[in-house]
């Protein structure tokens, strides 16, 4: 079963064409992607992490507000849903791109896994997405292993 990452953006960003490349992008790395779309309300993404098969959410901004809401998505879903979940954000998170170091870091101090606005950073998040993969596999193999055995 290939792992699923949910896809999303932040409300005010109205641009398709960064989803569409990260979809795109997810999936040639064997991932299964729930695209949310543009302008994506908080409570949608909520919805999907009720699938207890998520891997990560990606959140993926261009319109230059994904700092603002960046971090008023981050509080309100660490308020509603598992530590475990990782969360990532990336694009152009604010206006002055000589401020995206600043802003990033802000936002991964407020609860996001790792915040990217480098042309370089798609490696490093396929990098950690494999060792989340990684990780659940392990999870779950040793979860099956403690299982009682049910044969007769």
């Amino acid at each position: 079963m290939k792992d699923k990452i949910i896809l999303s953006t932040i409300p005010s960003d109205s641009h398709c064409w960064n989803l569409i490349f990260m979809e795109l992008f997810l999936k040639e790395q064997g991932y299964e992607v729930i695209n949310l779309g543009p302008c994506t309300p908080y409570d949608l993404i909520l919805k999907y992490t009720k699938d207890s098969t998520i891997l990560a959410i990606v959140v993926s901004t261009v319109n230059g507000h994904g700092y603002i809401q960046g971090e008023e998505l981050i509080g309100f879903l660490r308020q509603h849903i598992s530590q475990s979940i990782p969360i990532f954000i990336g694009g152009k998170l604010n206006t002055d791109i000589n401020k995206s170091r600043f802003y990033g870091q802000k936002l991964e101090n407020a609860g996001f896994l790792k915040s990217y606005s480098e042309k370089d950073d798609l490696l490093d998040l396929v990098s950690r997405l494999e060792e989340l993969s990684l990780l659940k596999a392990e999870m779950q193999k040793h979860k099956a292993s403690k299982s009682p055995s049910t044969t007769v």
